[in-house]
Parts: C-alpha cells; sequence; structure tokens
C-alpha cells in the first residue's frame, strides 16, 4: 500500500479498503490474507496501532506494481491470540527480547492473520503472526 504510518482509525481502515480493491483490481491477491507492516521506530516509541504500509503476498513479483521484499535473514515471531487490535502485550514482549538480548531490529515488524474474521467469528478465536528481523 502506499504510506499509511497513523494509527487513526479511519485512515488505517480506509487504507486498507484502498489497498484490497487495488490488489484485486489488478490482479494481485494469491489467497493469502493481508497483513500490515508496522515502521521499529513505532515499536521503541510504544506506538503499537500505528502502521506504516498493508501488503498482500504473491506468487511471483507483480511487474508495474509497487513491491517490497521481505528481507531474507533471522525473525523474532510471535503469536497473537485474539483481537489482533490488542496487539500491544506482543509487541512488548518483541520489544523486551530484543532489549533482553542486545538485538536490533529490522526496518519493519509485520502482522499476518492466521485465523482471522473470515475464518472464526470470535475475535477472541483470531490468531495472528508478528515477526520482526533479528540483526545482532
Amino acid at each position: 500500500s502506499p504510506p499509511i504510518n497513523t494509527g487513526e482509525h479511519d485512515q488505517v481502515f480506509s487504507a486498507l479498503c484502498s489497498h484490497i480493491g487495488y490488489c484485486s483490481r489488478n490482479g494481485l491477491n494469491a489467497g493469502h490474507p493481508y497483513g500490515a507492516m508496522v515502521s521499529a521506530d513505532f515499536l521503541a516509541r510504544g506506538e503499537w496501532g500505528s502502521y506504516s504500509y498493508f501488503f498482500t503476498k504473491v506468487v511471483d513479483r507483480p511487474q508495474g506494481h509497487p513491491c517490497h521484499i521481505k528481507p531474507a535473514g533471522e525473525y523474532a515471531v510471535t503469536y497473537l491470540a485474539g483481537d489482533y487490535y490488542n496487539a500491544a502485550p506482543a509487541f512488548q514482549l518483541l520489544k523486551d527480547f530484543f532489549a533482553e538480548h542486545g538485538f536490533r531490529p529490522g526496518e519493519f515488524c509485520y502482522k499476518e492473520a492466521v485465523l482471522d474474521e473470515v475464518s472464526m467469528a470470535d475475535p477472541e478465536e483470531y490468531l495472528t503472526r508478528i515477526s520482526i528481523q533479528v540483526l545482532r
């Protein structure tokens, strides 16, 4: 998606709808749920409700469309059980892990739905994978 850089709900929701529409119109949906990228700077400041970009995984690099390639490397990963809007404890866990081990985070943290509103009726049953690159 274009840059979002806010946690303001209406702007985030509008950006998400725009992203999903763009992917649909351009045949960029490969069957994966969308995800969100959160700047490591937001995480450092505790701005866990702010989003930098939305993304959709694709099979092949799309020609003529903006594309971000997730860097290869080692990632710290946690899973958030419950509503993905209540991600503060999971982000704090990752932040504490990095501080405890003296690691530096990569540029973005990636939030990806594993179980979401499409597969689960109760938000407390959602499952979200949260990962961030580990730089030593």
